[in-house]
C-alpha cells in the first residue's frame, strides 16, 4: 500500500510554492563537491598535509513506493600526507573515515593511496584513490546524490582529460575484489563522461554530454555460482547556454538509455524485470553567484540504473516486485553556496520530485560544510 499523507490539493500547492522560490530568487547548475585539484609543477619534492572533510545532514522526506526517506547526519575526514616526485607526480598516503551521528563506531574506515601523474599537458593518470562519486558529474538519475557521503572512496584508475574543445573523465571503481573459491563475485563500474564544446562565446556556449556507465558482476574463481551480469547506462543530448553580468541560463535536452547487455533469466540471481529501457530528462538551469537553481521534467519507460536516483527509475529499491514501467516527474533543486575562505564552503540544497503518474511529492533538504585544506610541511631533499 502507498503511504500517502497528503490531500491533491496541499500537493499542488506544495508544489506551487516551491516553483515560486525557485523563480523568485533569481537562482542552476550542480554544485560543486569535488576535492579534486591538478598537477602543480612548482610543487616538485614539496611535502603537503591535506584535509579533506565533509560534514553533512541530508533529509529524505520521501513517500513513494521505489525508495524510503531516511536521515543521513554525520562526517567523513581524509587526511592525507602529498608528497611531489617531480614536477609531474604526486602520492597520497592516508586514511578515510566515516562517522554518522548517533553510532559510536566508525562506519568506514578505508586506507588511502593513490598516485597522480601528469602524462602530457592535458591529461592525468590516478591510479588508486581516485577523485570519484560527485566530482564525475553524472546526471542524478544515473548517480544518487546520497553516494557523496555513504559511498565516497572509490578504488581502480581514472584518467582526466581538459582541453578547450572537450573534457573527458573515464574511470575504473573496483568495487569487491574476488579471490580463488571466494564465495561471492567480483564487482566493478566503468564510466566515461565526456562534454564536447561546439560554441564557446562571450555569452553563448554550446556542448553536447555523452556519458557511459557500466556495471558489471562476474568472475571466474569465485564459487557464488551466479550468472554474469553487466548492466549499461548511456547519456546523450545537448546544453545550451547563455551567460551576461555573472548570471547564467541554461538549457538540457538529455536522452538516456539502459540495457542489459548480460543478464540472466527471470527468477535468477542478478537478473531485471526489464532487458531495455530509455528516459528523457529536460532541464533549465539559473545560476548567479552563489544562488542555483533548476526545474526539470523526467519522462521514462523500463529505466533502470544501479547507481542512479530510485525515484526515477521504473523499479524499486525497496520491493523487487513492485515496477512501474512508465515514470514522469517534475523535479527542482534550490542551492546556495557560502564560500568561507578558498578550501571551505557550506552548501545548502533542497530537492523537489513531483510524481504526475501518483500525485506524489517527495522532497529532501541537505547542509554539508566542506574543508579541502592543503597545509605546506617543507621541500624535502633527497639524494639522486
Amino acid at each position: 500500500m502507498k503511504l500517502n499523507i497528503y490531500s491533491r490539493n496541499e500537493k499542488f500547492n506544495k508544489v506551487l510554492f516551491f516553483l515560486v522560490i525557485l523563480f523568485i530568487g533569481n537562482i542552476i547548475h550542480a554544485q560543486d563537491f569535488s576535492f579534486y585539484k591538478p598537477i602543480i609543477k612548482k610543487n616538485n619534492r614539496k611535502a603537503f598535509l591535506r584535509l579533506q572533510s565533509i560534514s553533512f545532514l541530508k533529509n529524505n522526506e520521501y513517500f513513494n513506493d521505489f525508495t524510503s526517506g531516511f536521515t543521513g547526519i554525520g562526517f567523513t575526514v581524509k587526511p592525507t600526507i602529498e608528497y611531489y616526485l617531480n614536477t609531474d607526480t604526486k602520492i597520497s598516503v592516508g586514511y578515510f573515515f566515516l562517522k554518522y551521528s548517533g553510532l559510536n563506531k566508525f562506519s568506514q574506515n578505508i586506507p588511502i593511496f593513490s598516485v597522480q601523474h601528469k602524462l602530457n599537458q592535458n591529461l592525468e593518470m590516478i591510479f588508486g584513490n581516485i577523485f570519484g562519486t560527485l566530482h564525475h558529474e553524472l546526471e542524478e538519475p544515473l548517480f544518487r546524490i546520497d553516494r557523496y557521503y555513504q559511498n565516497n572512496v572509490e578504488y581502480g584508475l581514472q584518467f582526466i582529460l581538459k582541453t578547450k574543445g572537450i573534457t573527458n573523465d573515464f574511470w575504473v571503481n573496483w568495487e569487491k575484489f574476488i579471490q580463488k573459491n571466494d564465495p561471492f563475485q567480483e564487482e566493478f563500474v566503468a564510466g566515461n563522461n565526456a562534454n564536447i564544446i561546439l560554441l564557446n562565446k562571450k555569452s553563448w556556449s554550446l556542448s553536447l554530454p555523452f556519458q557511459l556507465l557500466f556495471n558489471h558482476r562476474g568472475g571466474q574463481i569465485d564459487t557464488s555460482h551466479k550468472a554474469v551480469s553487466t548492466l549499461m547506462n548511456g547519456l546523450g543530448g545537448f546544453s545550451l547556454k547563455y551567460t551576461i553580468n555573472r548570471r547564467s541560463i541554461c538549457f538540457k535536452q538529455l536522452i538516456m538509455t539502459y540495457n542489459g547487455l548480460n543478464i540472466p533469466g527471470q527468477g535468477e540471481p542478478n537478473s531485471q524485470i526489464f532487458e531495455k529501457g530509455y528516459g528523457y530528462y529536460s532541464k533549465i538551469e539559473y545560476k548567479q553567484n552563489s544562488f542555483q537553481a533548476m526545474l526539470g521534467y523526467w519522462s521514462a519507460n523500463k529505466f533502470i540504473a544501479p547507481r542512479g536516483e530510485y525515484l526515477f527509475q521504473s523499479i524499486s529499491e525497496d520491493d523487487p516486485l513492485f515496477f512501474e514501467e512508465k515514470r514522469k516527474l517534475v523535479t527542482g533543486k534550490l542551492v546556495f553556496i557560502k564560500n568561507i575562505t578558498k578550501s571551505t564552503k557550506i552548501i545548502f540544497t533542497t530537492h523537489l520530485y513531483y510524481d504526475l503518474n501518483n500525485n506524489n511529492l517527495d522532497y529532501a533538504n541537505g547542509i554539508y560544510f566542506l574543508i579541502n585544506e592543503n597545509i605546506l610541511l617543507g621541500r624535502l631533499k633527497r639524494d639522486n
